[in-house]
């Protein structure tokens, strides 16, 4: 971010942690709801975008199929972060997350 106020270019990060804790208190960690939460991220991040803002959203999204359709949808250059998880987390979410969200 430093080197971006450097330039003078506006930027701003879309912290997923803040937002469920603010405006997506009423979403649940539901496969559905995790999808309503990135949309909502994603045309947050949109929004900002069209007042000149470069918006970072930092949000764990399991869903390919959604990512593809953000991306399209809002005709922005949009950089997924895959990450692995360590096995502590694993197992903490394979009782509600299918096995191919830890492939």
């Amino acid at each position: 971010m430093s080197k971006l106020s450097a330039m003078n270019i506006a930027a701003e990060v879309i912290d997923g942690d803040v937002y469920r804790k603010t405006i997506n208190t009423d979403l649940s960690f539901s496969p559905d709801d995790r999808r309503e939460n990135i949309q909502r991220l994603c045309r947050i991040a949109y929004d900002k975008n069209g007042q000149g803002i470069i918006a970072i959203v930092a949000a764990i999204n399991l869903f390919e199929d959604l990512r593809v359709e953000l991306s399209k949808q809002y005709g922005a250059k949009i950089i997924w972060v895959r990450c692995n998880l360590f096995n502590p987390l694993r197992k903490r979410y394979q009782r509600t997350l299918p096995e191919s969200v830890f492939a």
